[in-house]
């Protein structure tokens, strides 16, 4: 805004004002996210894709102990990514476009299957297909019983119950998917991954700014036919 169109905008805040304006909306923001979400219909879209992302909220160097992250914030390690961070974990239940339904953070030392519980009872009878972390025939039919929810997941070779061979290509073709939905949201905004708010309210208002601006692109795209890039730079 200030360096393309400081005439439309002549009086913008400093760094710090600002902050504390987007914290005081941040519920609003979410609220509208919501409407929009509605609009777009994206609850009523099945298959789902399922996952989970790490969000750090304190560089590794920095004290914890005097985070106001600290009491609902850890330690903990991302395997996948082969990284170590103090923060929360971010689940999410997304579209094929990688439009955001049910989402909700967790402490970041949850296991992938406890975190998934938190969104999956939001939606009743969905085809859910997930990432290698949430691999458990027992788990798997726990969720049917208490939610309706079929989960489709690649199987380990060593599992006594195989999917076909067929099957298991496609699960790991739709792996790619799943994380370019987490990839889509990246490219819009800051990287969830460098966040490093100082509170829990900062983390928060960021993560809404980010998913609501993806929500806006998408309805953008779905409802007028403008396919906007970035916020930066529109498509002709």
């Amino acid at each position: 805004m200030r360096a393309n169109y400081r005439a439309l905008f002549p009086q913008l805040p400093d760094q710090s004002p600002f902050h504390r304006r987007a914290q005081a909306l941040r519920l609003l923001v979410e609220a509208r996210r919501r409407v929009w979400r509605h609009q777009l219909a994206v609850t009523a879209e099945t298959p789902f894709l399922l996952d989970t992302k790490p969000i750090p909220v304190v560089g590794s160097k920095r004290s914890k102990r005097r985070s106001a992250c600290a009491g609902s914030a850890n330690d903990s390690a991302c395997v996948s990514r082969t990284m170590h961070y103090f923060g929360s974990t971010l689940v999410r239940m997304t579209t094929f476009y990688g439009l955001p339904a049910v989402d909700a953070f967790v402490p970041a030392h949850t296991d992938e299957r406890a975190a998934a519980e938190t969104v999956l009872g939001s939606l009743a009878g969905c085809t859910i297909l997930a990432d290698t972390g949430f691999i458990s025939t027992s788990w798997h039919m726990q969720i049917v019983a208490q939610t309706g929810h079929q989960i489709g997941t690649v199987k380990r070779r060593n599992q006594q119950q195989q999917n076909p061979k067929a099957v298991d290509r496609w699960l790991n073709s739709v792996r790619e998917w799943i994380k370019g939905a987490f990839n889509a949201m990246h490219n819009t905004g800051r990287h969830s991954e460098r966040l490093l708010a100082k509170t829990v309210v900062g983390v928060s208002t960021r993560v809404i700014a980010t998913m609501t601006s993806h929500a806006l692109k998408h309805l953008l795209r779905h409802c007028f036919g403008i396919d906007v890039q970035t916020f930066e730079v529109a498509s002709a």
